[in-house]
């Protein structure tokens, strides 16, 4: 099962019959915690963490958390770096530096930059 069949269980009510572990039950609890409309149920819930079984954790959840059709919209989480990341990656392969040297460097970089980021990006090749 995928994260999105435990999510739409949790929230629509589905009948369920299936391995839960604390992993699974840690990843749920964050994520229902995003919503607002959860945070008090949560509060109930949480507590008990430690001291139910896996599954027992997940029935509490089922029964706490209040039946939705529609369940919250779930970001996607994105791993890409920031462009400012990419132009910085940049200068770093050009000059030759190591990432204490990047670091140690970077207010100037900015500093020198910041006034034509634009022209600079595009002499470089960053999108």
């Amino acid at each position: 099962m995928t994260f999105k069949d435990y999510y739409d269980k949790l929230y629509k009510k589905y009948k369920y019959d299936i391995d839960i572990d604390n992993n699974w039950n840690i990843v749920m609890t964050k994520w229902m915690g995003y919503n607002q409309n959860n945070i008090q149920h949560l509060k109930k819930v949480i507590p008990y963490f430690y001291y139910l079984d896996p599954k027992e954790y997940f029935i509490l959840l089922f029964a706490n958390i209040p039946k939705c059709q529609y369940p919250p919209f779930l970001k996607k989480i994105d791993n890409a770096k920031e462009k400012d990341d990419l132009f910085i990656d940049r200068i770093k392969e050009i000059l030759g530096w190591t990432n204490r040297e990047v670091e140690a460097n970077k207010e100037i970089l900015n500093m020198i930059f910041v006034s034509d980021i634009k022209e600079w990006k595009k002499r470089i090749g960053v999108k």
